[in-house]
């Protein structure tokens, strides 16, 4: 497996068939890795061991971040009764 570096280190995207997020990319495909090296990405090849500890890691880092905007939305249920009651107080004036 290759590991690609962007230029930007910021790019979230598809580029070449390869998902980019935070300027890293994966490939199993060689001819890829080459066609990144020749536009000035950086590319490094992957030993069976750190390809799964990279994806764990990634996993982890999505995981974490998702807990992380749960906590910044508000919860449905607790939105709706606010709804509820605020129609109700509405009705009885």
């Amino acid at each position: 497996m290759y590991k690609i570096l962007a230029p930007n280190k910021n790019h979230n995207g598809e580029t070449a068939s390869v998902k980019f997020n935070n300027g890293v990319g994966y490939t199993d495909n060689n001819h890829l890795a080459k066609w990144f090296e020749k536009h000035n990405y950086t590319v490094e090849k992957l030993s069976k061991k750190e390809a799964q500890e990279e994806k764990k890691q990634a996993k982890d880092d999505l995981d974490e971040k998702q807990e992380e905007l749960k906590e910044l939305v508000p919860n449905k249920s607790n939105s709706n009764q606010k709804k509820n009651n605020s129609s109700k107080n509405n009705s009885k004036k």
